[in-house]
């Protein structure tokens, strides 16, 4: 299979021009649903535009190397529709899992995805990167920094992956001759806007090739690896509950919390946010801890809706509080989304309010966020305990989609 892709690379490769990091934090912005639609219907070349209108924003000129002009890449892939969006409402990383897939099974493949791509580009091979970015209609998801990254369960994209054959990719790129293939200003300046009438520009052409079984397999490494260290990270939840009321009660007796400057972060955030390390323990951190509070509070709310009317009151409340608070949740936002949600319900006063029994009275009921808060707390610290449980078997789960692949060939 034979498809062409444009970028300036060989020549920048060569001079040392580095792409910039992936995986910058992110602006938060709560996209339209159709905006999410839009890109999931997309037409695969154009895709491919994007992908590399992505390469070239990571590619400085030099030496006179630049992207020839009406650079285009066509792509046979047929875009996915996908049946969720980063910005879609609803249950992150669980709507677009397949049955029988862990939540946190399908987060890890995304963020295994993601470290695969970020290693890609400081080898300096930004082709095989924007393909892998590019497959199944992920793009974009570099820097995507939330809990939906995927448009499909973690297991079937591995599958699919592993499925697909080599591809040849042919990268055309020009070199500017008429006074654009490098020099001093002073030099530029003399030659002035025309440049150099004998001196033509260049294109020159090479063939990559793409491996997508060599990429499934380094997927499922890094996949493997990162569930060894999120086993050691889940058990951190604990220890966050304990530090979160420990600066709650602080800044209740002391009107703020004077060893709040001196707590160092779990982990570092991702390299883009500075020299902090060449992995994403960090954002993966922050990501666990996100999905873990998220899911406690869906499952306290549900709980509290099936309660009686004080639970009801609860309820109400909570449900407000993820409406106005609980927003970053959902599709891609910054760090700490979790701990700036249990602040609101931690700032938030005890009230009396007006709840009716399940007999039809009207009785006052004394609602207290505290409460909530400490509900949320131990619901994700059991969460985190299940979850360990399950990324033990992630070993297992690669011995069964590599078992699938072999019977599949037969």
């Amino acid at each position: 299979m034979r498809r062409t892709f444009s970028v300036a690379l060989l020549v920048a490769a060569a001079l040392g021009c580095a792409p910039a990091a992936a995986f910058v934090q992110p602006v938060h912005t709560r996209a339209a649903l159709g905006a999410a639609r839009a890109r999931a219907q997309r037409p695969a070349s154009a895709g491919s535009r994007l992908a590399l209108a992505s390469a070239r924003s990571h590619l400085a000129p030099a030496g006179g190397v630049f992207v020839a002009a009406g650079a285009r890449c066509r792509r046979g892939l047929a875009p996915l529709r996908a049946t969720g969006g980063a910005d879609t409402p609803g249950d992150p990383a669980v709507f677009n899992r397949q049955p029988g897939e862990s939540e946190i099974k399908t987060l890890l493949t995304q963020r295994a995805l993601q470290n695969l791509i970020s290693l890609l580009l400081l080898q300096r091979d930004q082709i095989t990167a924007d393909w892998l970015e590019a497959f199944q209609g992920h793009e974009g998801i570099r820097r995507y920094h939330g809990l939906s990254g995927l448009h499909m369960g973690g297991r079937a994209y591995l599958a699919q992956l592993l499925r697909t054959p080599n591809e040849e990719v042919v990268v055309e790129f020009t070199r500017r001759g008429n006074g654009g293939h490098g020099g001093s200003p002073e030099r530029a300046a003399a030659l002035g806007a025309g440049g150099n009438p004998y001196l033509k520009d260049h294109v020159y052409e090479f063939k990559e090739k793409i491996e997508p079984r060599r990429l499934g397999d380094r997927l499922m490494r890094l996949r493997q690896e990162m569930a060894d260290e999120w086993l050691q990270d889940l058990q951190l939840i604990g220890k966050e509950n304990e530090e979160m009321w420990r600066s709650f009660f602080e800044t209740v007796r002391e009107d703020e919390d004077r060893l709040k400057d001196l707590q160092m972060p779990v982990y570092a955030h991702d390299p883009s946010d500075g020299a902090s390390g060449s992995t994403f323990r960090g954002g993966n951190y922050d990501l666990l801890r996100r999905l873990a509070t998220y899911k406690a509070a869906q499952q306290m709310l549900g709980d509290y809706q099936r309660g009686n009317h004080e639970d009801k009151a609860k309820a109400s409340f909570l449900e407000r509080m993820l409406t106005v608070h609980g927003s970053d949740f959902e599709g891609d936002a910054g760090y700490s989304v979790d701990k700036a949600f249990l602040e609101s319900l931690l700032s938030s006063p005890p009230s009396m309010i007006r709840a009716t029994t399940f007999g039809g009275q009207e009785s006052m009921v004394l609602l207290s966020p505290l409460t909530i808060v400490e509900e949320i707390c131990e619901a994700r610290q059991v969460i985190a305990e299940r979850w360990i449980n399950e990324l033990s078997q992630v070993a297992d789960d690669h011995t069964d989609i590599q078992r699938e692949l072999l019977q599949g060939s037969l």
